[in-house]
């Protein structure tokens, strides 16, 4: 994985693209985002900064009959937000660029101080368009067009992604909503999350009326074909473990067989939590992204499960990291 500070997700409501993503301009509203932000970030660009690299992605997030949102919706980490009606013109990408790609005041860069400090009186202006996003996101390079290996691995990940969330969320509706809290909201049994291809955090897909506590979408090339399937999985800041929170209560974990299966998230009694999850049930992952390389279906569960179930990474798959602040997880 190559060293990043941020990725920007334009949502498009598509599965492929052209191979250069920038070169869909003059398909739709979204296209024309897109190859301004890249050419805005590229080494030309105003927004050029070699000591902080942007990835620049389409997602498949978006409406449900492939058409993307107007205006178009940009979704960031690891900062974990939403920003909704960037126009298609340069002065709202400007404006948008400014408030959330600036590099920060103490990095180096080849704008002025003047210009850094613009950040954040630039991104207040784009509060009413800003929604932060409380629930994880998998993220499945689907490229065709780029790699056809991606093409092929990217929505059958996809599909076995989503059949094992809705499957998981079928068994975890029967069980009480004092065994699921995200965020510290204890009145919340299952925060909400569209696993279709609408991207709207922390709110109920009204179209397909039904709740998911992960969102799953497709995305353009992340880099290393040879990695295929490539696989992201964002937690959000306070992610709480469910398990985790009744320990740090002073609750056994239980084991709730529901349909013949052990309710997932139950740690083993004797499994060792560090003093700050044992305070708060937090994730130890939670405000990191996780990248997961040469994934096949097989380790759908072992994902799901163990990196947003348990807050652990999986070794044999992990191709790097980033923290909330940019820097970089590497593994010893």
């Amino acid at each position: 994985m190559a060293a990043y500070s941020q990725q920007i997700l334009v949502s498009t409501g598509l599965a492929d693209w052209k191979s250069k993503i920038e070169d869909e301009k003059d398909t739709a509203p979204w296209g024309g985002v897109v190859a301004q932000i890249k050419e805005m970030l590229g080494p030309k660009g105003r927004f050029h900064n070699p000591y902080r690299n942007v990835i620049v992605s389409t997602s498949s997030f978006g409406t449900s009959d492939s058409q993307a949102p107007n205006p178009p919706q940009a979704i960031l980490f690891p900062s974990f937000q939403m920003v909704s009606n960037i126009e298609p013109e340069s002065s709202s990408i400007l404006q948008f660029l400014e408030a959330f790609v600036s590099p920060d005041a103490s990095a180096e860069s080849s704008m002025g101080r003047e210009e850094r400090e613009r950040n954040t009186p630039a991104a207040a202006s784009w509060s009413e368009n800003m929604h932060p996003i409380s629930t994880p996101t998998i993220l499945i390079c689907s490229h065709n067009s780029r790699d056809t290996r991606c093409g092929m691995l990217g929505p059958l990940l996809h599909s076995e992604f989503v059949q094992y969330i809705n499957k998981r969320h079928t068994l975890r509706s029967q069980v009480t909503s004092d065994d699921v809290k995200h965020n510290g909201q204890d009145n919340e049994a299952v925060v909400s999350f569209a696993s279709h291809p609408i991207f709207r955090p922390d709110a109920i897909d009204i179209k397909h009326g039904d709740q998911h506590p992960i969102n799953v979408g497709m995305i353009s090339h992340i880099g290393g074909h040879k990695w295929a399937g490539n696989v992201i999985v964002y937690i959000p800041p306070n992610y709480r473990l469910a398990a985790l929170e009744r320990r740090a209560r002073g609750a056994k974990p239980r084991d709730k067989v529901v349909a013949g299966q052990t309710e997932p998230l139950a740690l083993p009694a004797d499994e060792a939590i560090s003093p700050e999850e044992q305070e708060v049930g937090m994730s130890p992952l939670a405000g990191k992204g996780i990248w997961y390389g040469r994934v096949e279906p097989k380790h759908v569960e072992g994902i799901v499960e163990q990196t947003i179930g348990h807050g652990k990474i999986i070794r044999e798959l992990f191709r790097g990291g980033i923290h909330q602040d940019g820097s970089t997880i590497r593994m010893d």
